[in-house]
């Protein structure tokens, strides 16, 4: 997987369609995989692009293993040092905000419109369309500075909620309303398991080229950090206070 980009950053799924009739699609969007992973950490996202001169709107469906989310970019970066890009705090409920926000594509990033024959500029909107299980977090701390042609580590803190993660607001019958509500815009059911607790953080310290990741876990009602062969219990505030780059959700449901 790779940090590119505000949408989705994983390969398409072979003949994503626009209705029922594609049996591949239906095989993944109803849990036909007989992988354990794509049973537990599969998605679905969505992405609308709207052409701005003929309105016309194409839909594509992918399937995630988890979900890319930016340090807010209204934060304002304080500085560097050691390689490290010091900026302000953010919420992880702000980020998936931005996520699901309408991008305008334009100048070099124009649409090609099949109805206009051309490129066009065109406003997206990501949303997603089905929740897996266990969802994924992806803290988009690495970032490529095209002037010094170098990657470098946003250095930020993230606030996450550890229980109640309400994922509705995110959803496509949410994002989009009544427009996901069609049948052959949507090919598989609305989730209803929408509240998520966190169960697992993975935690990047150090600067990019000498970082370091430890594990926090939950288990049982207790939490432990695992630092290489070091297992030690450890406080929610802990957890809470740490510089998050994977959280691992589960849905409430499941515990």
């Amino acid at each position: 997987f790779r940090e590119n980009g505000k949408g989705f950053h994983s390969p398409r799924f072979p003949g994503s369609p626009h209705s029922h009739d594609n049996a591949s699609w239906q095989l993944f969007a109803f849990g036909g995989e007989s992988s354990i992973i794509t049973k537990c950490f599969s998605g679905v996202l969505r992405s609308d692009v709207t052409c701005e001169q003929c309105r016309l709107t194409s839909t594509n469906f992918d399937p995630c293993l988890d979900i890319p989310v930016d340090l807010h970019p209204s934060i304002s970066k304080t500085g560097k040092s050691n390689g490290v890009t010091k900026v302000e705090s953010c919420t992880l409920q702000k980020s998936l905000e931005h996520f699901t926000s309408v991008e305008q594509l334009c100048h070099g990033e124009k649409y090609f419109c099949h109805w206009c024959n051309g490129p066009q500029t065109s406003v997206k909107q990501m949303s997603i369309s089905k929740l897996p299980p266990i969802l994924c977090m992806h803290v988009k701390r690495f970032e490529y500075e095209a002037v010094q042609q170098k990657f470098t580590k946003l250095d930020g803190y993230v606030a996450f909620p550890l229980q109640g993660l309400d994922m509705k607001p995110y959803m496509s019958s949410t994002v989009l309303g009544e427009q996901v509500q069609r049948a052959h815009n949507s090919p598989h059911p609305e989730d209803k398991d929408h509240l998520y607790d966190v169960y697992a953080v993975v935690s990047h310290k150090g600067k990019l080229t000498g970082g370091h990741y430890i594990v926090y876990i939950r288990s049982e009602g207790s939490w432990y950090c695992c630092d290489d062969a070091w297992v030690t219990r450890v406080e929610e505030k802990d957890v809470a206070s740490c510089q998050a780059y994977l959280l691992f959700y589960i849905q409430q449901h499941l515990l």
